[in-house]
């Protein structure tokens, strides 16, 4: 692996912890190369991937660095090699679990925006191609959020990149 990819993320999970109450967006390198991914098919991408996510309620001193998943795509959905995710001051108020109306689980992954990659694409989905610029806006996923490698979201959340 990479030490600079290593490092980029590390930096990224200090950055989400200390920041987690202010709005900002991070450039996120996944460990795969983008080019990678704009020939990818679903059979070409990894079975785990690297997130961070909580295990129990808290502080900005609960999110670590998890080896999780590549979320499964539904037909109506795609995966989205993230490049950039949205934290914003929502994300410490459902890490305190202050938001009733968001159900927890753990791992719970959290970020519900940020762009990317079009990494694969569900059986239903016409809009998109592996490869695609893209970005999302996807509110309590229950797949997982943008402070991840790879996200699932429904492609009706999805917009191209504007060139």
């Amino acid at each position: 692996m990479n030490a600079c990819r290593l490092l980029s993320v590390t930096v990224i999970v200090a950055a989400m912890a200390m920041l987690i109450g202010t709005a900002a967006a991070f450039q996120v390198s996944n460990v795969a190369d983008t080019a990678t991914h704009a020939s990818a098919s679903r059979a070409n991408v990894p079975r785990t991937m690297r997130a961070v996510a909580f295990d129990q309620v808290g502080g900005p001193e609960v999110l670590t660095l998890h080896t999780l998943p590549v979320p499964e795509v539904a037909a109506d959905e795609v995966l989205i090699a993230v490049h950039t995710a949205g934290v914003a001051v929502w994300d410490a108020e459902i890490r305190r679990d202050k938001l009733g109306y968001v159900k927890l689980h753990f791992p719970f992954v959290l970020g519900s925006d940020g762009s990317g990659t079009i990494a694969a694409v569900g059986s239903a989905v016409t809009r998109f191609k592996v490869g695609d610029a893209v970005y999302s806006y996807n509110w309590n996923n229950p797949k997982g959020g943008f402070y991840a490698e790879f996200v699932a979201v429904p492609a009706i959340r999805v917009a191209h990149v504007p060139k």
